[in-house]
């Protein structure tokens, strides 16, 4: 694949600096939910093993949760927690586990026909997912609520399709509830949907890099249903919406970045939701050689996570400058 340097300019924000940073004793942690003062998260290999960080503690414990045999999931299975329910969620085989977070097991099953990704909860009983939709052949934004069973609905033409409606519409799926906008921020090419409650879109916006076509190599001989990438060009490795600013971890390097500074960091670069508009950017320094894997932003603070350390950083002196 071919990389370049793109033609744009960065402006950095040299006072964001890591402020402490947490021991989490394991590198497979991600975002599974927010509280005011508590942050849970789920864990790749241990799926049934939630970790609470008390953030006035600056601390990491673990609870066990507790399923019944009959209802046990795929080691596909993510965590996902909206106080005061936690749940269990396997796309893989439809699946859909809830419990109270006041006695760690879970109390509810919901099963569907249709396998799902990429899932953010809406609220107690709905959440928003990517599913392949055969009627358009591709991949497409699906509201799945949990009634009697899981029931979808389908929000098919959000995701723009331009080569074959699978690795070209990978991206990252964002909820800001504060506004009650998402955010989708497509992978291999510069655009982000911001879209309104019912995921109608608002406008699309566009990262700094010059990359509007999606660079893939697909195996064309696959057998049919079945998808295999052999080479990309990764624009946006992540992101993350959240007071009104959508903060996207970049892979493009711009002008007038030292090499070597570009090599060495991370870097996020910072959009203003009312309009789409580049705000600024800042860099992510490795911790005992590990580097930033996910993230999240909450309160004015960045959290990411690097190994098996969840370092933090203030955001407000980038936050308090306007351009």
């Amino acid at each position: 694949m071919i990389h370049h340097e793109n033609p744009f300019i960065r402006r950095y924000s040299h006072g964001v600096q890591q402020i402490k940073s947490i021991d989490l004793q394991s590198a497979s942690y991600y975002l599974a939910g927010l509280d005011i003062d508590t942050v849970y998260l789920g864990n790749f290999n241990t799926p049934l093993k939630m970790g609470i960080v008390y953030l006035n503690k600056d601390s990491l414990s673990i609870q066990n949760l507790e399923v019944s045999e009959a209802d046990l999931p795929s080691t596909a299975v993510q965590l996902r927690v909206r106080s005061p329910y936690f749940y269990l969620i396997d796309g893989q085989i439809s699946r859909v586990l809830q419990g109270n977070l006041n006695h760690w097991n879970t109390s509810k099953r919901w099963d569907g026909t249709l396998a799902f990704s990429n899932y953010t909860l809406i609220d107690a009983s709905n959440l928003i997912a990517r599913a392949f939709e055969p009627q358009t052949g591709q991949l497409e934004l699906v509201k799945i609520s949990l009634g009697d069973s899981l029931s979808v609905r389908f929000f098919t033409g959000v995701l723009q399709k331009q080569i074959d409606g699978y690795f070209d519409v990978d991206g990252h799926l964002s909820f800001n509830s504060n506004s009650g906008i998402w955010v989708y921020t497509y992978n291999y090419r510069n655009n982000f949907l911001v879209l309104d409650a019912n995921l109608n879109l608002e406008y699309t916006g566009h990262t700094l890099d010059t990359i509007t076509r999606a660079q893939l190599r697909i195996d064309s001989i696959s057998k049919p249903g079945q998808h295999k990438l052999l080479g990309s060009v990764l624009v946006n490795a992540g992101s993350y919406a959240s007071g009104g600013m959508l903060y996207v971890h970049s892979k493009v390097k711009g002008y007038y970045e030292p090499a070597k500074t570009w090599d060495q960091t991370e870097t996020i670069d910072v959009y203003d939701l009312n309009g789409g508009s580049y705000h600024s950017s800042f860099y992510v320094y490795p911790l005992k050689e590990q580097r930033l894997s996910r993230f999240f932003v909450s309160a004015g603070r960045f959290y990411g996570f690097l190994g098996d350390q969840l370092v933090i950083y203030d955001l407000n002196p980038l936050l308090n400058v306007t351009h």
